[in-house]
């Protein structure tokens, strides 16, 4: 099918999720579908790793790269096609592009991490705080203080870790339309099409919360169908910022 022109600038979120529902109309099942075999694929990989360290590696590796083909799934519905589940394997079609996206999520989970080091510092002070208690190794009001100030540091730490994660949130989109960018280039795109975006990214998070609860209470059956409404929504979100910028 050809694709469709698109126009991504929405007034407001509503404007967005609207657009994403008029994009998912008579799809959702089909999605629905695709879902359930990204779900089943990363659970079988997730259950296979458990057995053998060396399958768990690749597992994990290729689940990094199956989350980008789920993106492609949504890129391609939202540009006017029909969702494929084949498509959730087009990432893997090209190896080097597949390291590639290993290599990059991989940098991207260790600057968050490096950033949250007030937050780790906290939960040390808190565990050895804890710990220093049940075994009685001195006053319980200087371990009550180093527990507090943990939990204080832990709290702190937690807001540079969610800049830096919204920050780089656009990393595999970028990739996806940059396939020939190099890492640090795509880390330092995402930053820059995320400047005065961070908060409404993480708005529009939020925003989900009420529907995750409610699909919780479909024993998750409900994912199914909400994961690409969310997929839809964050793929034009990316659209949107990236023509703006």
């Amino acid at each position: 099918m050809a694709k469709k022109k698109n126009s991504y600038e929405f007034a407001t979120r509503a404007d967005m999720k609207a657009r994403a529902k008029e994009v998912l109309a008579g799809k959702w099942n089909t999605l629905a579908g695709i879902t359930v075999v990204y779900m089943l694929i990363v659970s079988v990989a997730s259950g296979i790793s458990t057995q053998v360290p060396l399958i768990s590696i690749i597992g994990s590796l290729a689940t990094i790269v199956l989350a980008v083909g789920l993106i492609v799934v949504h890129k391609n519905v939202v540009e006017g096609e029909d969702p494929q589940v084949v498509d959730l394997f087009e990432p893997f079609k090209d190896f080097g592009f597949a390291v590639k996206i290993v290599l990059t999520n991989f940098l991207v989970g260790l600057i968050v991490c490096l950033a949250g080091v007030l937050a780790f510092v906290g939960i040390g002070m808190m565990v050895g705080a804890g710990v220093a208690t049940i075994l009685g190794g001195g006053p319980e009001l200087a371990f009550t203080g180093i527990a507090l100030a943990g939990m204080l540091l832990m709290f702190v730490g937690i807001i540079p870790i969610i800049i830096v994660a919204l920050g780089l949130s656009q990393v595999n989109y970028v990739l996806l339309d940059n396939p020939d960018i190099g890492m640090m280039d795509a880390l330092k795109r995402s930053f820059e099409l995320m400047k005065g975006h961070k908060m409404e990214l993480f708005v529009l998070g939020l925003s989900f919360l009420g529907w995750i609860f409610l699909a919780m209470f479909t024993l998750c059956i409900g994912f199914f169908w909400l994961i690409p409404y969310i997929q839809t929504n964050l793929y034009l979100f990316y659209k949107k910022i990236e023509n703006a910028a």
